[in-house]
């Protein structure tokens, strides 16, 4: 059974053992790590920050960061996955994780995953061009 917008559920992520295969996308390499020489397209995370709700403190959204870069739009996406699921700050387990409340793909391609449970951090993790990332602090 497929879950929200007709997409696999974390649970057929975690059944298929293949789901990351390439070791570049759990353990990227230094070039994929550079953010003086970044690749062509970035992975990004939105550190985990509380939505102006009234309860929390907040103070304003945080920065984007910078989390590695990829030469290709399909190796970056992927990247974007696993961290969002295998590498979020709650430390969770894919297990755990449950389905991102938002994972919807651009007419370009590029991947925007982002979750909010609930009395928790937000958190998002996208890809974007390379030449873009250097702006995307810049109010």
């Amino acid at each position: 059974m497929d879950g929200p917008m007709n997409g696999p559920t974390v649970c057929d992520y975690i059944r298929n053992k293949n789901r990351f295969p390439t070791s570049i996308i759990r353990k990227p390499t230094k070039q994929n790590l550079s953010e003086n020489k970044k690749l062509r397209y970035t992975v990004w995370t939105y550190s985990c920050g509380y939505d102006n709700d009234g309860w929390h403190s907040y103070g304003g959204p945080p920065d984007k960061v910078f989390n590695s870069s990829f030469a290709s739009l399909e190796q970056a996406n992927k990247r974007a996955e696993f961290v969002f699921y295998c590498d979020n700050p709650w430390g969770i387990g894919l297990d755990e994780m449950g389905p991102a409340e938002t994972d919807d793909t651009t007419s370009t391609g590029f991947r925007f995953l982002e979750c909010c449970p609930d009395d928790s951090e937000r958190w998002t993790v996208s890809v974007v061009p390379s030449s873009a990332f250097a702006f995307m602090n810049v109010f």
